[in-house]
């Protein structure tokens, strides 16, 4: 994944509206769909099959997997938002709006708009969006957790035969997502203090519009953007209006399997928990990160000004195959009680909804440990989370 998408991914991510995406048009596999199975490169989504459409439909001419099967699930559990994000900016914390200039009429979609930000750290996002984004998502539920446990292993080699070069828990099946018709990103990325981003935006399409960049000190600063959808050029006078089919926020369930748990430890440190009991826990639950790399030869610099975005829903897959491990120690008796019976799992499932869970109780995520406030338990062989 490039440094922008990267950086654009992760500083957006606390938004808890699934996971950015840098590139939002849809791949020449077409839009993302709900049941999707494919990867995410370099801030775009690609699809490799759709599971809850038949082997026989358009949206699989390029293949499935062996013994193919068709996820079922109740339609209850899909809910529609048409305008789940309202037409403006979404940035991150380090970011700051600083005016807006409009012209023309009061509706943001024929104004024209002038958009000036601030960013005061080495790295900050931003989200242009020129009209509402609606939401589409299956809420969590077993059918998906249960077909992706039984399947995920003919997915990988469905990849494989392809000559896909992929990890195995980088391939994942869509529950979700968040599309609009127009947008603009930017982000910063290895920054210096003190510098201005504008946009400005005139009536018509947001790929016309334009991005500048001030400074107001010497600094080493790199700012990169994107705006979409890019379209072909329209008949004098025609209006047609803009297809939602740009994904700017996507929601999936992803797995890793024991046999491909990285070596790599994770720091799990958890705030105290009140005990429904009222007992406090006596301790925390850490795991250091081992000193040696997994990968013999590989060089990595501790204090590279340019730290890769790590995708949000692998370390909690590792926490939980870590604490579902059958040689974890814990000392603390109150968080021994929080584990299941089973100590065996053979494979850990998350969604990007567990993030939100964890966020919406001032959880964070970062780029060297993890801190979580509760532990996993096993259920059929696999990981989950307890909330």
């Amino acid at each position: 994944m490039g440094l922008a998408a990267e950086v654009y991914a992760e500083q957006l991510l606390s938004k808890a509206h699934g996971l950015p995406l840098w590139i939002p048009e849809p791949s020449k596999f077409g839009e993302v769909l709900i049941g999707d199975v494919g990867y995410v490169y370099d801030g775009s989504f690609y699809r490799l099959f759709n599971v809850t459409h038949p082997q026989d439909h358009d949206v699989n001419q390029g293949g499935v997997p062996d013994n193919f099967d068709v996820l079922t699930y109740d339609s209850c559990l899909l809910h529609r938002v048409d305008q789940y994000l309202d037409a403006g900016v979404i940035c991150s914390k380090s970011v700051k709006r600083m005016n807006v200039v409009a012209s023309g009429s009061s509706s943001v979609i024929d104004a024209g708009l002038g958009y000036r930000f601030s960013c005061a750290h080495d790295q900050g996002a931003l989200l242009i969006l020129k009209s509402p984004a609606s939401q589409e998502v299956v809420h969590p539920n077993c059918a998906f957790r249960d077909y992706m446990r039984l399947h995920h292993d003919t997915w990988c080699e469905f990849a494989r035969a392809r000559g896909l070069d992929i990890e195995p828990d980088h391939i994942i099946l869509v529950r979700g997502w968040v599309k609009t018709s127009e947008w603009a990103v930017a982000a910063f990325t290895d920054s210096g203090k003190n510098h201005e981003v504008h946009f400005d935006a005139q009536a018509g399409p947001f790929a016309k519009a334009s991005f500048s960049v001030s400074y107001s000190s010497a600094v080493s600063t790199s700012v990169e953007h994107r705006t979409g959808p890019v379209k072909g050029s329209l008949s004098a006078g025609t209006e047609c209006p803009m297809p939602q089919d740009q994904c700017v926020f996507l929601s999936y369930y992803e797995m890793k399997s024991r046999g491909f748990w990285s070596k790599k430890k994770i720091k799990a440190a958890a705030e105290p928990l009140d005990d429904p009991h009222g007992k406090p826990p006596d301790t925390e639950m850490r795991a250091e990160p081992e000193s040696e790399l997994s990968s013999e030869g590989s060089d990595v610099d501790e204090d590279r000004p340019r730290p890769k975005f790590v995708d949000p829903i692998g370390p909690i897959l590792d926490y939980i195959l870590q604490v579902c491990g059958p040689t974890l120690q814990i000392s603390s008796h109150w968080l021994k009680s929080r584990l299941s019976q089973h100590s065996d799992a053979k494979a850990a499932i998350a969604s990007d909804d567990d993030i939100r869970r964890l966020l919406s109780v001032r959880i964070l995520l970062n780029r060297t440990h993890i801190t979580y406030p509760c532990v996993g338990h096993a259920r059929r062989n696999r990981g989950l989370l307890i909330f």
